[in-house]
């Protein structure tokens, strides 16, 4: 086994390096390091040639072992390192033939077992030769400053490869999973600084009202923005009980920093003009999210805020009318009345 795993390491990382830095046979494909000025299709090149490789090496391996492996009912299989069913357990089920079927088909199904977790276990380590040319490349992307959308789209694509490599043909615990793992993190942790860095500009210098009180522009970019992270997560394969607790960190990032931004500019509005503003704003905010159901606690919580903006702005007017009729100081002094407890009638008020 060790033999194998060495010669099929050797021919892997030599297959990926060529497949980097010469092509095909006649330069067909073309190198994968000729699309190296685009993250996405740089790094998609190198994820599908790995997971090509990986379907190539699986069914030599099985092939090689899978097969040699269930060529006897009870297979001895100390030779691959993987511990034989018990002989003796074997032996005494012989003398009843019904218990003798079901241990057989027990130590069948046992047996297909252990050959499945030995081939996984050896087809990680052949892969571990290629994780560093892989993770080099990877974070040289990341020094590009590469958009958000991009950077975004690039940690998802990382997780459906990971997650497609572990669920078919690779252990959890090999190299080349961890690896993309930590990539992953890697570009996440570059997305958040991008973001943080965007908010704090914004900050720095908040963005006109319009005139109509409608959204600023730079809202509108944003959601466009969040709009395409919201349909690459939706078509990843995070399962959807996990998809609220991954993706909520992204919509606080993007939003409450674009809110605050937003009230910022507001401040020096008249109390019912900032309400209206603000309403528009969590509204235009609302509407790009609200269609993916693992945004259902941020839709709440903006419906939230617009309600409270709207009790302002209802209070606000309510107020300006009952000045402008020449009412307002007539209820305060009915509402003094009624606290201290008097009797005075309304023609003295």
């Amino acid at each position: 086994m060790d033999e194998v795993e060495q010669a099929r390491s050797k021919v892997v990382v030599r297959a990926f390096i060529d497949a980097l830095t010469r092509g095909g046979p006649g330069g067909v494909p073309r190198p994968i390091e000729v699309h190296a000025h685009d993250p996405l299709r740089y790094v998609g090149d190198m994820l599908a040639c790995i997971h090509q490789q990986a379907a190539g090496e699986l069914e030599l391996l099985t092939a090689l072992f899978g097969v040699a492996a269930r060529r006897s009912a009870t297979p001895d299989l100390s030779t691959f390192g993987v511990k034989s069913a018990d002989s003796t357990a074997a032996l005494s089920a012989s003398s009843n033939p019904a218990a003798s079927a079901a241990s057989s088909s027990t130590s069948a199904t046992s047996s297909d077992t252990d050959v499945e977790q030995l081939i996984r276990r050896q087809l990680g380590k052949i892969f571990d030769g290629i994780c560093r040319a892989l993770s080099v490349r990877v974070k040289q992307v990341l020094q590009s400053r590469a958009p958000l959308t991009v950077l975004f789209r690039l940690a998802n694509l990382v997780d459906l490869y990971s997650r497609t490599l572990q669920s078919r043909m690779l252990p959890a615990d090999c190299s080349l999973v961890l690896t993309l793992s930590s990539l992953k993190d890697e570009i996440l942790s570059t997305f958040f600084k991008s973001l943080s860095d965007l908010n704090r500009a914004l900050t720095a210098s908040p963005p006109s009202v319009p005139v109509d009180l409608s959204p600023p522009h730079v809202l509108h970019e944003q959601m466009a923005r969040l709009g395409e992270m919201l349909s690459t997560f939706d078509g990843s394969l995070v399962p959807r009980e996990e998809r609220l607790a991954l993706f909520g960190p992204v919509l606080s990032a993007v939003i409450d920093p674009l809110l605050a931004v937003c009230h910022l500019s507001a401040t020096s509005l008249r109390a019912s003009d900032m309400s209206i503003y603000l309403i528009n704003c969590c509204n235009a905010v609302q509407q790009a999210i609200t269609a993916y159901d693992f945004t259902a606690s941020a839709v709440e919580k903006l419906a939230a805020q617009q309600e409270a903006h709207m009790d302002t702005l209802i209070e606000e007017q309510t107020s300006a009318i009952l000045s402008q009729c020449g009412l307002a100081a007539k209820l305060s002094s009915l509402q003094q009345q009624k606290q201290s407890g008097g009797s005075v009638p309304l023609s003295q008020v």
